[in-house]
């Protein structure tokens, strides 16, 4: 095991523990995928979305990166840790306790070119 993967292992673990801290237990979100686009071009069909579920934490932004930025007062911070079977894109959607909300932004932290965690912007 690398160093950058030993160290994503603990991430994901201070995520699960830190979100089971502030709930009942760990946060379990799903990250809602579009499924594969089948058929003539001229009519599609598109298959069930690919579900992942992964563990997470919500954060909040501050006052001072809402100012000097786009982003709204409904948007949520969420943190998932990487190596969860899935690298969240922006054209994904989350469920967070029923209800689904859009993904705008996935910043990846990544110090030495290994995804530790993602930090993702999610508008409801």
């Amino acid at each position: 095991m690398s160093n950058g993967t030993a160290l994503a292992s603990e991430i994901a673990a201070a995520l699960a523990e830190g979100s089971a801290a502030v709930g009942d237990g760990p946060l379990m979100v799903t990250i809602l995928r579009k499924g594969a686009s089948t058929g003539p071009s001229y009519e599609p069909t598109q298959s069930a979305d690919i579900e992942y579920p992964v563990s997470a934490l919500v954060g909040e932004y501050s006052v001072m990166e809402r100012a000097s930025s786009q982003i709204e007062t409904t948007d949520i911070k969420l943190f998932i840790a990487a190596g969860q079977g899935v690298v969240p894109a922006a054209q994904d959607r989350v469920r967070i306790a029923g209800k689904v909300h859009f993904v705008k932004n996935v910043m990846p932290l990544q110090p030495g070119g290994e995804p530790l965690m993602y930090e993702l912007q999610v508008h409801s």
